[in-house]
């Protein structure tokens, strides 16, 4: 976005604010000029404008609908009901029959909807395991590349090399290998290697540790692969059991292997030999596949050509309960496990392969790009079960990759959709019959609600946001006139844990005085027993809002935020509170008498003690706005520790520097893993470096790395306050 663009959405969108909201649109589409994109900036600021939503809004005009999610009416102030109103409501049989027909219209549509969505959900739940399918083989393709570079480092040392040449005139065991042995015990140790070859270019072992193995010539298991490495290029093997001769079932090592073999270059970097490494197969290899999988039933294995896994099954011991595989625990499923359907009416050795199988072995062959793909109808599985998955054959490695989860949990949430249904047409039957009855009594309390709601000592005068559990107005004390905000918990969110969190919350908040924290001024209980309270009535504007139309801010202006959301939280925080969502859209910036860039922390709806706590909170999970949330509450969703705010004050400093969140993101999946695997990018240039490093410090990965308190913080922030001053000027020129 040019400087000049960006100037022109800001003089436009700030006048259009002061206007009535009726006026708005008709000035910004004169004053763009016919520039749709200037008016598209300008009209997405004004309906996310902060002072639009919970801190200053205009008087309402008389006869201003009050719209009231609690459940109570759509009611016109200073209005009585039409007669055509009276008409219908005091018909008995109109009603029922009206009732009638919407119930039937309702199951009709009911059905039809029931079958979409059902459709929408496994299209989703299909895309779901192509992108953990997607995610554990970049992962494996990451392992794969990092255990080729090792491999490749030691077989470039000085002295290794030095040992082969050396091997190479002497092919027969001498102290040479020996040597060798002792050279590679280190690397091979902190690599996790578990055995090693070397060869010469015709695939004759010159030294393996395994001494059987000296002198001969490499099986066919292994003998493309090393002609492959004599023409210089690198080769994986996928598990596999090393026999100890061709042609017998006899192994060498209990557990299967994975192997990297790579040439070695002399010093005129001419290829002489091969060196190649190996793994146990049932560890790292099949770690890797359990990156990401979805709910109890999901899992993603590899398997080989002729189907057979090569990487270990989630469910190896229901395969030993059934007699799919053996019984001795110390036997993996690795190449003794075949993804064959379980209950197909024949002999074993005619079970055909499952669909997810054939799907990714019938591409092992196709040219060109292999692409994942995915299953969404219901089909058996290796253990008898209906799946859904996705897959992939990868041609570089020879083997093909499975995400998969039981149908029966994936397509879970659609139970819930027909028992929603049949409620919804009982509710509406029920209500017919109902109202043959008591059409004449709706009449009548409708046209007793003839002015606004009243809630306590509190007139409401218009809805201003809903979030949470509740709902927020603007309200008039009846004897104080003062405006107010009132907080009001949902009639369809009343149920014993919300009220109590509800309760919670304003127990919590109405103890901070801190000038930087929103203050509580009344709490109560309307005679249907729908909780409220009141707090101040903020005329600002929220830093989202304001990065989003001004861009990064300065870091004199950020610090001197900074300083303030701090000392907000050095109050919480010495009560014992956490906050838990600090996040742009919870800070506000005022302007009173005096002073500037005025700091006012919002909504400690989700603050709560030091403690990690049960019951209520347990079924919130993660409360907080997952790219401002410390990766070890995502661990641990109940846990309550100041270190969480300091991560979140981190984030909140980034966002304000840079102009954007730490994480750009596309889903749920997406930004936890970003939050708990990696860090952020660098901050501009333009930042300087002692803050800079402050935030990166805020955003460590790790508590203890973290500083150990806001106080700390905070002190941090005043030292950097004398090297970057904030002054009223600067503020008022910036606002």
């Amino acid at each position: 976005m040019s400087s000049k663009f960006h100037n022109q959405i800001k003089k436009i969108f700030l006048e259009a604010r002061e206007l009535p909201a009726s006026q708005q649109n008709e000035f910004v589409k004169r004053e763009a000029k016919g520039n749709h994109a200037l008016e598209s900036e300008v009209f997405s600021l004004l309906e996310n404008d902060a002072e639009q939503t919970i801190l200053s809004i205009d008087e309402p005009e008389p006869n201003h609908e009050v719209i009231d999610p609690l459940g109570l009416e759509k009611i016109k102030i200073g209005t009585r009901q039409s007669a055509l109103s009276e008409i219908v409501f005091s018909s008995k049989g109109r009603v029922g029959i009206a009732f009638l027909i919407v119930a039937l219209i309702l199951g009709l549509f009911g059905v039809l909807t029931t079958q979409r969505t059902k459709a929408a959900l496994a299209k989703m739940r299909g895309q779901e395991t192509l992108t953990i399918l997607n995610s554990n083989v970049e992962t494996l393709h990451y392992w794969i590349k990092n255990f080729q570079t090792t491999t490749e480092l030691i077989a470039a040392d000085d002295q290794i090399v030095e040992s082969i040449e050396t091997l190479l005139e002497q092919p027969k065991p001498s102290e040479t290998s020996n040597n060798l042995d002792s050279i590679l015990s280190v690397p091979l140790a902190k690599t996790k290697g578990f055995t090693f070859i070397v060869t010469d270019l015709n695939g004759h072992i010159l030294y393996s540790p395994i001494s059987e193995y000296n002198g001969q010539r490499v099986g066919d298991r292994f003998g493309k692969e090393i002609f492959s490495v004599a023409g210089g290029k690198p080769q994986f093997i996928s598990p596999f059991y090393p026999l100890k001769k061709d042609g017998q079932n006899e192994y060498y090592t209990e557990k299967p292997m994975v192997w990297m073999q790579v040439p070695v270059y002399n010093k005129q970097g001419e290829i002489i030999a091969t060196f190649g490494i190996g793994r146990n197969a049932d560890t790292e290899f099949t770690n890797i596949l359990r990156t990401a999988r979805m709910g109890q039933s999901g899992e993603t294995y590899a398997i080989n050509k002729a189907g057979w896994f090569i990487s270990e099954s989630r469910f190896e011991k229901d395969m030993r309960g059934n007699g799919m595989m053996h019984s001795d625990t110390n036997i993996s499923s690795i190449l003794n496990l075949q993804a064959r359907v379980k209950n197909y009416k024949t002999s074993h050795d005619l079970l055909p392969l499952t669909a997810l199988a054939n799907l990714v072995i019938a591409n092992a062959d196709a040219k060109g790009d292999h692409e994942s793909k995915y299953l969404i109808e219901p089909s058996e599985d290796y253990k008898g079960a209906q799946v859904i998955g996705a897959g992939v054959w990868l041609p570089e490695y020879e083997f093909g990759v499975i995400t998969q989860v039981d149908a029966k949990e994936a397509f879970a949430p659609a139970k819930y959709l027909y028992v929603l249904i049949a409620v919804v047409l009982l509710l509406l039957l029920s209500a017919s019959a109902y109202s043959f009855y008591s059409a004449r009594q709706l009449v009548d309390m409708r046209g007793a609600v003839n002015s606004a709601i009243q809630l306590g000592q509190y007139e409401l005068k218009k809805l201003i946001e809903e979030g949470g559990m509740g709902a927020v107005y603007l309200a008039q004390h009846r004897l104080l006139k003062r405006p107010t905000a009132i907080k009001v918990i949902r009639l369809d969110k009343q149920d014993q844990a919300s009220a109590k969190r509800f309760e919670r919350e304003v127990h919590l908040a109405s103890q901070l005085t801190h000038p930087n924290t929103i203050e509580i001024y009344d709490y109560g209980f309307t005679s249907g027993d729908k909780a409220y309270f009141a707090m101040e009535y903020l005329n600002g504007r929220n830093l989202a809002a304001i990065v989003k139309s001004s861009g990064a801010m300065p870091p004199g202006r950020v610090v001197h935020i900074l300083r303030q959301v701090c000392a907000s939280l050095f109050e919480a925080h010495t009560l014992g509170m956490v906050h838990r969502d600090i996040k742009p859209q919870n800070i506000m910036l005022l302007n009173r008498i005096g002073l500037h860039d005025f700091v006012k922390v919002l909504d400690f709806g989700l603050a709560k003690p030091f403690v990690e706590t049960s019951g209520i909170e347990e079924t919130r999970a993660i409360t907080g706005t997952p790219v401002y949330i410390a990766p070890e509450r995502l661990k641990r969703p109940g846990l309550a520790e100041p270190s969480a705010d300091i991560y979140a004050v981190g984030a909140l400093a980034y966002f304000l520097l840079a102009g954007n969140p730490i994480f750009s993101y596309s889903s749920d999946l997406d930004i936890l893993y970003q939050v708990l695997n990696e860090m952020p990018k660098p901050l501009p240039e333009t930042v300087p470096q002692n803050l800079a490093r402050l935030t990166f410090f805020c955003l460590e990965k790790s508590p203890e790395e973290r500083p150990t308190s806001i106080e700390e913080l905070k002190m941090f922030l005043d030292n950097l306050a004398i090297e970057y001053p904030w002054t009223s000027e600067d503020a008022q020129k910036a606002n």
